[in-house]
């Protein structure tokens, strides 16, 4: 059940520190911070990992690099950099730890993202993944170049969407998929292994 909010937040819709209008993900920083996308804030707040408090935020509405639309997933990679889905604007922006932009990428070999939405990080294949709810693929951006891209949902149509995604100590790939019309090969919600 609901423990009560962190950060100074009351648990109720806003745009103060602290408070979230549709918080979409949150991941735990290499420095023990907790990151979390606040969707329609268009921002990404920091909060210390033990006492819960509210540290920081970056982002604001836009699509000029540093700024964000909508981010919904978040994820940091190998070199402890944070790479923050946005779904309106078709890209991922990459911060380091305290918020500075870097750089941003919408492309994956060779492919457009379209939506990206869920994001996570494939150490042994030192890879960001990123699921793409508009076409429906799953897309991997390697460090050297090593990309590629899979088309997870054929026969899969109307509104499936994905969902998250998560690497297992195994390895592999897992991705939440939500076909509320049942119109592929599953009876509407499923896990996928890439």
């Amino acid at each position: 059940g609901f423990v009560g909010a962190f950060g100074g937040g009351t648990g109720q819709p806003g745009d103060g520190d602290g408070a979230f209008n549709a918080a979409m993900d949150v991941t735990v920083g290499p420095d023990g911070l907790l990151y979390a996308a606040d969707h329609s804030n268009a921002r990404v707040q920091v909060f210390d990992g033990v006492t819960r408090q509210f540290q920081f935020s970056f982002g604001t509405l836009g699509m000029a690099e540093g700024q964000l639309r909508f981010p919904t997933g978040l994820a940091f990679d190998g070199d402890d950099n944070l790479h923050v889905a946005e779904s309106v604007n078709a890209r991922v922006s990459v911060f380091d730890v305290d918020g500075n932009f870097l750089h941003s990428y919408d492309t994956v070999d060779g492919v457009a993202l379209e939506f990206p939405a869920r994001i996570a990080w494939w150490a042994e294949l030192d890879a960001m993944v990123i699921s793409d709810d508009r076409t429906l693929r799953l897309h991997a951006l390697g460090e050297g170049g090593a990309d590629a891209t899979w088309d997870l949902l054929d026969g899969f149509v109307g509104t499936t969407t994905l969902g998250g995604v998560c690497i297992t100590e195994w390895g592999e790939a897992i991705v939440a998929v939500d076909d509320p019309e049942q119109t592929g090969p599953s009876d509407g919600h499923v896990l996928l292994k890439v």
